[in-house]
C-alpha cells in the first residue's frame, strides 16, 4: 500500500513546497496502524505529528533506519518510510530556491 516508487515518482513530479507536504500527509495516513505501531516509538512520534516537518523528519528516520535492529519486516518499512521521506526532502530543498509565483494585480 505504500511503495517507495509510486510516491516516489509523484513526489519528484510536485511542483511546490505545499504539494510535497501534502503528499507527504497523504503517505503518512496510507501506513496502516498495526506497522506504524511496529516501528520504533520516535519514529512513530514523527509519524503523529500534524505539523510534520519534513526536513527534520527525514533526518531522524534515516538515523532510526541505519541503526535499527529490531525484526526483518519491521526494518524494511522503516526503511522504505525513510527513503521516501529522503526523497521530499531534497525534493523540498530543490524547490526552496524557486520563487513561488506571486498573484499579478492589475491597476
Amino acid at each position: 500500500m505504500h511503495r517507495f516508487s509510486k510516491w516516489r515518482d509523484s513526489i519528484q513530479l510536485s511542483p511546490d513546497v505545499k504539494s510535497v507536504a501534502t503528499l507527504m500527509r497523504e503517505y503518512v495516513a496510507c501506513i496502516p496502524p498495526a506497522d506504524a505501531e511496529a516501528l520504533p516509538i520516535g519514529c512513530r512520534r514523527i509519524l503523529e505529528d500534524p505539523d510534520l516537518d519534513i526536513q527534520s523528519a527525514a533526518l531522524t528516520l534515516l538515523h532510526a533506519d541505519l541503526s535499527y535492529q529490531g525484526n526483518a519486516q519491521t526494518a524494511s518499512l522503516l526503511h522504505e518510510i525513510s527513503q521516501t521521506f529522503a526523497v521530499a526532502s531534497i525534493r523540498m530543498s530543490q524547490l526552496h530556491g524557486r520563487a513561488e509565483p506571486t498573484p499579478h494585480t492589475t491597476r
